[in-house]
């Protein structure tokens, strides 16, 4: 939403090279919202286990492997949200709405029929599928050939960040299955340790030329405020 007006002013007054524009400004969104997005997710996968047995116990160990159905599909629509406010600009979000509607009726009906067979984690999976395929497949197609969205180089600037993962998963494998806690707080010094080490390596290794030349500007700017305020 804070982006709206960009959108809508791009679409109003560029209308020769609009979409190099949005383009250009859906990777840049993107790629910020896909940096805190993974973090959660990522965090979730490694600690959510845990974390859900000292909440409600046991006895909801599902819903570890619930959640995890429920939350990778949609990491991909909400690092692509700044696409909704371009189908408004264009006025071509009818289409999405179709869209929408008719894979929360195939969601219904996959769901039914998984829960028959496989119960509470059916319906997770029949809902996951209905967003795969109406979130994700459908969605970028329609980015890509209808709206003007290179949505190919927006995957492939998504993909340069995924060596800076490496570090982050390493860590996080070792400590989901080699760490054992012996209090909430250590469970929760863990987990600002990870925090920590995925921030610093996405700054190091994730973040592109232009965005740590922002990130630096952003530093320099908090610390020249900080000296401003202590004289």
């Amino acid at each position: 939403n804070v982006f709206a007006p960009q959108v809508n002013r791009i679409v109003a007054e560029h209308p020769k090279d609009e979409n190099a524009q949005l383009t250009n400004l859906f990777v840049k969104i993107g790629r910020l919202q896909f940096f805190v997005i993974m973090l959660i997710l990522t965090g979730f996968i490694f600690f959510g286990e845990y974390f859900i047995y000292i909440w409600v116990g046991s006895s909801y160990s599902q819903a570890y492997a619930l959640t995890l159905l429920l939350i990778c599909p949609v990491t991909v629509a909400l690092i692509q949200n700044i696409g909704i406010e371009i189908q408004r600009a264009k006025n071509l979000h009818k289409f999405r709405s179709i869209v929408y509607a008719i894979m929360a009726v195939i969601n219904v009906v996959i769901s039914i029929i998984c829960c028959q067979k496989l119960g509470i984690i059916g319906v997770a999976m029949g809902t996951a599928f209905s967003l795969v395929i109406g979130n994700i497949i459908i969605m970028n197609i329609y980015y890509h050939k209808k709206m003007g969205i290179n949505v190919i180089a927006f995957w492939k600037s998504i993909l340069q960040i995924f060596p800076a993962f490496i570090i982050p998963i390493v860590l996080g494998v070792s400590i989901k299955y080699f760490v054992e806690y012996s209090s909430l707080m250590s469970f929760v010094i863990t987990v600002l340790i990870y925090s920590a080490v995925y921030l610093v390596s996405m700054a190091l290794f994730g973040l592109n030329k232009t965005e740590k030349k922002n990130l630096k500007l952003q530093i320099i700017g908090v610390i020249n405020k900080h000296d401003k305020n202590n004289r």
